[in-house]
């Protein structure tokens, strides 16, 4: 602001005036300008302490619920400025509940972006089992951008069943298929039988088509004969009706087995 001032002040300089000379008082007053006394700024106060005033005083709040309310607001002001006063905050509210399983999951997600070991190790030892399970996940998604294999492993072998496991299962293998597809493929078709496969084999072709639907017709001609190649070519025969059409070509020629390749055709002509 002081040099955009000046710059302006330098430009209305007459050109018979040295340099550095000030406006008279006559010249401001014939302007219509107005002199005024230069005013100092109040010294802000400090974020950090502002926040801490504030965890303070949630303490002393005695109703239950305006408390927690006020301890969940704490919590989420404190994470960039002190993260160690929202994680105080956190442990002041009840375990399990959601504003205490959003932070914790928040702040996994915050940690593994950082230290994905160092977010693990933290996350397996907190005491409530669904905030431990659904923080496990939020790690697990993390982790998959750089080691997706052993996130699936971890997300099946250490998250409780639910839906938070579904989820993290699902955005895992979205996440696989980017860097590895055939292998987020065939770990995908070898799931459990259930909504979270149907789910995910959808995102995986849905995200491989778009990239390659060559190598994705290569792998899914290559599948065994039986119910998952169907149903594998049967959701890419549906994803490549749509807003992939362009690709279909690619694919059919691609799957190298006539068979298939008829099998893929009755089920457009069936639309």
């Amino acid at each position: 602001m002081v040099v955009l001032l000046g710059a302006a002040l330098c430009g209305c300089r007459r050109s018979d005036e040295p340099a550095g000379a000030a406006p008279s008082k006559d010249d401001a007053e014939k302007s219509g300008a107005k002199i005024s006394k230069r005013t100092e700024f109040e010294p802000q106060e400090d974020p950090v302490i502002r926040v801490r005033e504030k965890y303070n005083a949630a303490e002393q709040i005695t109703d239950p619920e305006e408390r927690t309310k006020a301890l969940e607001a704490v919590a989420w002001d404190a994470l960039e400025l002190d993260p160690d006063l929202s994680l105080e905050a956190v442990n002041q509210l009840a375990a399990g509940s959601d504003g205490s399983r959003r932070l914790i999951g928040h702040m996994a997600m915050r940690l593994a972006d950082e230290d994905a070991e160092q977010a693990l190790q933290w996350v397996r030892a907190l005491e409530d089992p669904a905030e431990r399970s659904d923080a496990i996940g939020r790690v697990t998604v993390v982790m998959a951008n750089e080691d997706p294999r052993r996130a699936a492993d971890l997300a099946v072998n250490e998250m409780a069943e639910g839906r938070a496991k579904d989820k993290a299962v699902v955005q895992i293998v979205q996440r696989w298929v980017q860097i590895e597809p055939a292998e987020a493929a065939a770990w995908i078709i070898l799931y459990p039988d259930t909504n979270v496969r149907t789910d995910g084999v959808r995102s995986m072709l849905d995200i491989w088509l778009s990239k390659d639907s060559a190598s994705a017709g290569s792998w899914v001609g290559n599948l065994a004969p039986g119910p998952v190649r169907d149903h594998t070519l049967e959701t890419a025969e549906e994803l490549l009706h749509g807003r992939l059409a362009d690709r279909a070509p690619a694919f059919v020629g691609a799957l190298n087995d006539p068979e298939l390749q008829t099998q893929f055709q009755s089920l457009r002509n069936a639309k």
